[in-house]
């Protein structure tokens, strides 16, 4: 079927990737471009930013500072067993602990298996 001098067939997609029947050099375009983007995508997920303490604590101060009116604030830590970054949202007025992102019981959790992981590599040898 034509439709105006056009393939009806041109831009289709079979499975996952796009079917050209029409101009040649156009098409070719497309696809570069298309797989360019995907390239960049992928290049973006997983690019490996560098956090460091000055970029958390830059981070907790900005975050203090919009939730100033709800009694609210960050704080950071590194966790002993992993030495990943957690942080806390403190009540200011209970000084409780609302939330920990991540929970410091699964970072214990995950230390004590990485520890268990390490027994067993020395027992082997």
């Amino acid at each position: 079927m034509r439709a105006q001098g056009m393939d009806a067939t041109a831009g289709m997609k079979v499975g996952n990737e796009p079917q050209f029947f029409g101009n040649r050099a156009a098409d070719a375009v497309q696809v570069k471009t298309g797989q360019e983007r995907v390239a960049q995508q992928k290049k973006i997920e997983t690019a490996e930013y560098p956090i460091n303490e000055r970029v958390v604590s830059e981070a907790v101060d900005k975050m203090n500072k919009v939730v100033e009116g709800y009694n609210r604030r960050f704080e950071y830590k590194i966790h002993e067993g992993t030495n990943d970054i957690m942080i806390r949202v403190i009540d200011e007025t209970t000084k409780e602990v609302i939330r920990e992102i991540p929970p410091k019981k699964i970072l214990d959790m995950i230390a004590s298996m990485l520890e268990m992981a390490g027994l067993m590599v020395d027992e082997r040898r």
